[in-house]
């Protein structure tokens, strides 16, 4: 005979298996491996690796602005001079899209902070999630923006469960890169 319904019985068992988790950790003196929700590679959103940011130009909305038309002019024109006959360019129109997004939507020019998170991308441009990932690895990859994940801190200390989850990227420009990648590709310079 049983005393609780079958839709309680879960989330008993659950919370069952949480604290005999919890009393075993407590027993041994052991500490939660790494929280399987969080990406390789990816900083606590205070750690100094995740501060990449570095103010566009000046500062001032103008400058922004100047730094802006000419990076999104670079990349349109990147795309058509490397475009293989038959085939699309290496940026794509949806690696322009993303790129164009994220510098006028989502740039602050006074500090260089840029951190929308993908869903966010994906309404701007009306691009589904597989395409944006897909925009972004080719942006990386001709040096157009790069990023560094991050993650913040999801529960109190000692609790069972992910103690950290995944939060938006921290988005940036890197202009060295940039210009070695576009010498690769035989390009005489790239913007400064």
């Amino acid at each position: 005979m049983s005393f609780t319904s079958t839709s309680d019985a879960a989330p008993i068992a659950r919370q069952t298996r949480q604290l005999i988790k919890q009393a075993t950790a407590g027993m041994t003196g052991k500490t939660r491996g790494p929280d399987p929700h969080v990406r390789r590679d990816s900083y606590d959103v205070d750690d100094s690796r995740a501060q990449v940011w570095r103010k566009i130009e000046d500062g001032t909305k103008k400058g922004g602005l100047a730094f802006a038309d000419a990076l999104l002019k670079t990349a349109e024109e990147f795309d058509v001079v490397h475009k293989q006959k038959g085939s699309r360019g290496p940026l794509q129109a949806n690696g322009i899209r993303v790129l164009k997004a994220i510098v006028r939507k989502a740039l602050d020019f006074k500090t260089g902070r840029s951190e929308p998170e993908l869903l966010t991308i994906m309404k701007w441009t009306g691009l589904s999630k597989p395409a944006v990932v897909g925009a972004l690895k080719r942006l990386r990859e001709h040096g157009f923006l790069d990023w560094v994940r991050r993650s913040v801190r999801a529960g109190a200390k000692g609790q069972a469960g992910p103690q950290r989850k995944q939060t938006s990227n921290a988005y940036f420009f890197s202009f060295a890169r940039m210009r070695d990648r576009h010498k690769a590709f035989g390009c005489g310079s790239a913007t400064s």
